[in-house]
This record gives C-alpha cells, structure tokens and sequence, in this order.
C-alpha cells in the first residue's frame, strides 16, 4: 500500500528499493515461522498441546501488537519486530493445530477434521483480501494499512480463548504414562464410560503405538541427528 510506504518513509525511494522493502516487511513472518520449526516439536512434548496453543495465540497477539504500534509510530524496525514475533506464533501453530485435531478426534472422521485445517487456512487468506480491499476502497489515513494489521489477532484471539474450554491431548497424557487422565479425557471427549469397550480400544492402541515409537526411537535424540 502507498500509505504504507509513506508512513515508513520509503514512498520516495527507488522502485527496487520499495519493492524490497515490501519484499521484506512480508517474508519476516516466514522467517519466524522457520524459526518456531526448531523449538515448537520439544515445547509440544514437554510442555503439552493445550498450554502450547494457548501461548502461541499469546505470541502471535504480541506481535500484532507490535506491527500496529511500528504504524502508528512510523518505525520500520519495530514493523519487522512484530512481523518475526507473529511469525514464530503463527508457524508454531502451523504445527500443533493439525497434531491436536489429529490426537483428540475419533478414529472414523480424524482424516475430515484434519483437513478442515486447511480449509479454514485458505478461508482465512479469503478473509484477509476483503479485509485489505474494503480498507483500500473505503477507508483512509493511518486506518488504511491499521485495521488489516489488527484484524490478524483476532484468530489468535479466538484460538487462545478457545483452548482454555478445551482438554488436553489424551496421547500426550498417555505419553507422559498419565494414563488415568488420558482415560478421562478420552472418555469425556467421545462421551462415553472410561470403562466402555471403544474407550478402552482407543487406550490399547495408544499404548501399543507408543511402545513401537519408543522401540524404533531408542536413545536417538535430534541432537544426534
């Protein structure tokens, strides 16, 4: 956008110049999301899914925060601060939304709820380009490039808020031998008795997959690779 451009102060640079900017403003949030790859599987697995997701949504929030705050202050530097800090919210989430959906849903419909994942992605791009055209069409000043950097919280909003009504993963209970809990929560999800034969099922596959994960794992760890 050119009010963009103007309020960083780079509208009356060269055409490379601005091209690489924009090139760059945009491609800090991959750089952040290449950056969560790193940590978000150990975080997963120590800290759990739920917590995880919560924070994530935290993270991403922050640097919205942030982005909005480069706008209104005009400081380009701040801009690639919070695009990097939404990044890291965002590729972390990449990784733990579909692992969360997958390890809670039942058996017969896991494929279907797994891809509604990318169905509601590319909702979201959708959203994103009304959001940007109805503001280049119908809103001026700061306001032009302010409203679409606010509108990416509110995913992350409703992530984070979300979680707290949800359990946790009942596989990573099972993983950390809290198998009471993963019983528990799995017997509330399917609602069910912790005592029904499906319940029960679900439990001796779990602990079967488990026991293969960590016979084919051994002591390999990712420092090693």
């Amino acid at each position: 956008m050119e009010e963009t451009q103007k309020r960083f102060g780079y509208f009356d640079s060269s055409k490379a110049h601005k091209t690489n900017q924009d090139q760059n403003i945009v491609s800090t949030l991959q750089a952040g999301c290449f950056a969560a790859c790193f940590v978000t599987p150990w975080l997963a697995d120590r800290y759990g899914r739920r917590l995880c997701l919560i924070v994530v949504g935290i993270i991403t929030t922050v640097g919205v925060i942030f982005q909005a705050a480069s706008a209104a202050q005009g400081t380009l530097a701040l801009m690639f601060v919070g695009r990097f800090v939404a990044g890291v919210g965002v590729g972390a989430a990449s990784m733990l939304t579909p692992l969360y959906v997958s390890e809670c849903a039942p058996r017969a419909i896991r494929g279907g709820l797994t891809a509604f994942y990318q169905l509601f992605i590319v909702t979201g791009t959708m959203m994103a380009f009304w959001v940007n055209y109805g503001s280049l069409m119908h809103v001026t000043g700061t306001a032009v490039y302010a409203v679409p950097l606010a509108m990416q919280a509110l995913p992350a909003v409703i992530l984070s808020a979300g979680m707290f009504f949800c359990p946790e993963s009942p596989r990573w209970c099972a993983k950390q031998d809290h198998w009471e809990r993963a019983t528990a929560i799995l017997a509330k999800l399917r609602a069910l008795p912790a005592d029904h034969e499906y319940v029960q099922a679900e439990i001796n596959d779990m602990s079967n997959q488990l026991e293969t994960e960590r016979r084919l794992v051994g002591d390999a760890t990712t420092r090693a690779l």
